[in-house]
């Protein structure tokens, strides 16, 4: 589709876009139980790791709630050289075009993310970061969908 042409045509940002999955992980019980809701730690550690490999022109928060995202990343983060923005994107296809073209991606346990990351490192040489376990507890999940090239940490679950 035209829609899928304008996200693979994006050109390459030299950029970390930081994806922080809240929506249902927070608000739906079942779904925080399952997927387990990422400690913003996680998300910092990440950045600081993309950081030290590369030199960054900003990092931008992507999410579905992206000004509590945002908040609590630059919180969590504090003072930066680094400027740290929400993305500017307008619909999900925005996003993921902002995601996928990103040099470097700090991606959450999300079908969301993990597309965007997979199609970021079939285009061009990003550097991906994802999260261990995928789901709440460890499983198989953490061997098939996390790809050899990405560079995978552990991230503590928020209760």
């Amino acid at each position: 589709s035209s829609l899928f042409k304008k996200v693979v045509s994006t050109p390459t940002k030299n950029d970390i876009a930081v994806h922080i999955r809240l929506g249902d992980y927070v608000s739906e019980p079942a779904a925080k139980r399952s997927h387990g809701l990422s400690n913003i730690e996680y998300f910092v550690r990440a950045v600081a790791l993309l950081q030290a490999k590369h030199d960054y022109n900003k990092v931008v928060i992507y999410s579905d709630d992206s000004q509590a995202a945002y908040t609590e990343f630059v919180n969590a983060f504090g003072r930066s050289k680094i400027p740290i923005i929400i993305s500017s994107g307008t619909n999900e296809y925005e996003d993921l075009a902002g995601i996928s073209s990103s040099k470097g991606i700090v991606i959450s346990n999300s079908t969301f993310s993990w597309w965007a990351a997979w199609i970021g490192t079939h285009l061009h040489d990003c550097v991906v970061i994802a999260p261990r376990p995928w789901f709440s507890k460890p499983s198989k999940a953490d061997d098939h969908l996390l790809l050899d090239s990405w560079i995978v940490i552990d991230r503590e679950i928020q209760r």
